[in-house]
This record gives structure tokens, C-alpha cells and sequence, in this order.
């Protein structure tokens, strides 16, 4: 009777805490079931290219198709980059392949993409309508940064100023 006194009663857990407890048991069953994927495709030798359902070669994580797809044509995957970028956004997406290409190695896009600030970048002209001939064009990162503030707000901060750009 006395070991019933001393005992305390579990805490409740609120609301929040539950379902924090909830989101993070998913999180991990979810990573645990991609691993778990991963390894049963790299068991039986296939491809790990999401929905790619070909055999890799020995000893390679990748069928020689997606292989020649991320390294024979860097072209190519900054295409589908970008394609794949529109489509997650839902914009439109009306670019040929050989448009990309020509503006791509006409700008130097090709060789100086990035995330830095000097590193090139595609833009939609107008901000409106999606990826279509006519409304890309190639602009550095700082300067994309500098557009969108402007679009956005109608204000450009200080720190994004160009120096010719009065006050």
C-alpha cells in the first residue's frame, strides 16, 4: 500500500508533444523504408535512379543508361534540372532542348552554373508566365536576387544595390 503512495502517475503529454512524437516515429520509418529500398536494389543489382528498373553493372549503383545521361551530357542534366525545377513549381515549361542548348553555351551557362553570387543562373523575364522561348534569359545570381526583391516589393534594400542606382 505504501509502494502505490510513492509512485507517480506518467505525465500527460499534450497535444503538441503528441504530435511531435508522431511526425518524428514517421520521419524515421520513412528514411528507414528508403534505406531499405536502397539496399534491396543494390542487392539484386538494379539501378538506383528513382523508377529506373534496369540492371546496373557489377559493382556500379547505376544502369549504363543513367550513367550516360548525368555524364555524358551535362547539357542534358541541366535541362532536366531545370525542367524538373518548373514542373515541382508548377510553372509552365516550354523550352526546346536546342533553345537551351544555344542559350546556354551562348551565355556561358554551361560552364559557370552555380550558387554563388557571380554564378549564373536562368531567369523568366516575366515572372508571370512560365519557361517559354522568349521570356528566359541568363543573369548572375546577385542580380537575380536584386530582381526579385524589386518585383516583389517594389523596393530594392541597400545592400542589393547596384552603385549607378539612385536612392
Amino acid at each position: 500500500m505504501g509502494s502505490s503512495l510513492c509512485e507517480r502517475p506518467e505525465p500527460r503529454r499534450t497535444f503538441l508533444q503528441a504530435m511531435k512524437a508522431s511526425f518524428w516515429k514517421k520521419r524515421r520509418q520513412s528514411k528507414s523504408l528508403r534505406l531499405q529500398t536502397i539496399k534491396k536494389k543494390r542487392e539484386r543489382g538494379i539501378c538506383l535512379t528513382p523508377n529506373c528498373r534496369k540492371m546496373a553493372r557489377k559493382q556500379k549503383r547505376y544502369c549504363n543508361t543513367c550513367r550516360s545521361r548525368m555524364y555524358d551530357n551535362p547539357l542534358k542534366v541541366l535541362f532536366w534540372n531545370l525542367k524538373k525545377s518548373a514542373k515541382r513549381r508548377g510553372k509552365e515549361f516550354a523550352l526546346a532542348f536546342e533553345d537551351f542548348k544555344n542559350m546556354a553555351v551562348k551565355s556561358g551557362y554551361d560552364l559557370l552554373h552555380g550558387r554563388g553570387a557571380s554564378d549564373l543562373h536562368v531567369d523568366r523575364i516575366d515572372a508571370s508566365q512560365g519557361y517559354v522561348p522568349g521570356n528566359v534569359q541568363v543573369i548572375t545570381a546577385s542580380e537575380n536576387t536584386r530582381k526579385s526583391w524589386t518585383d516583389r516589393t517594389g523596393w530594392t534594400p541597400p545592400h542589393l544595390r547596384q552603385s549607378n542606382e539612385p536612392f
